[in-house]
């Protein structure tokens, strides 16, 4: 008896997929969009992009390092004249990758940034052929913050006044390393 139950079972789940796909074809209406030409609005509440960061505010702390679940943040800064590992307001950034092959952007490495140099972005598309393409180079200057909070407003006039931006941008430079950041 549980044979004909499973067949009358499967047959019944059959008409029910049959019938639910056959709504769907005697509708009119557009389903699909022609990505990249078309693209969906997004709800700016809601989403989570690609990061957008700011290699000059950057202060090397690695709270968003520390606080990703995943490690998908790699760190480096460089060392001060003594060769001590440099921390705080005069650190230089040497690398800030994100490995987007990893990441769940679950947004954990955004609230401990004391200098919020790190924000969660609008871009969401990273097209790529190799794991290699997945990984994005922050601090050579791509993807800077769009949308500034309050906080990161402060800081940032606090740059210019004790012009910061200046001494960091030379000091980089001096050291070899690489900045996208143009001068305001």
């Amino acid at each position: 008896m549980s044979y004909f139950k499973e067949l009358w079972d499967g047959i019944r789940t059959t008409a029910q997929g049959l019938r639910l796909t056959g709504g769907y074809l005697t509708k009119k209406g557009v389903y699909t969009i022609q990505y990249p030409e078309e693209t969906l609005p997004i709800d700016k509440v809601t989403h989570r992009g690609i990061h957008e960061y700011d290699v000059d505010r950057c202060i090397s702390c690695e709270n968003c390092a520390k606080a990703c679940p995943v490690d998908c943040i790699y760190i480096e800064s460089a060392p001060d004249e003594k060769g001590k590992p440099s921390k705080g307001k005069a650190a230089i950034m040497t690398r800030f990758d994100i490995d987007y092959s990893k990441c769940l952007f679950c947004g954990l490495c955004v609230p401990p940034c004391p200098s919020e140099c790190i924000q969660l972005g609008e871009r969401y598309s990273l097209p790529g052929h190799t794991r290699d393409d997945m990984v994005v180079h922050f601090h050579e200057g791509g993807y800077p913050i769009q949308e500034k909070t309050e906080h990161a407003k402060s800081m940032i006039a606090e740059f210019r006044t004790e012009n910061l931006y200046e001494k960091k941008r030379k000091e980089r430079a001096d050291r070899g390393i690489p900045t996208l950041r143009p001068a305001e």
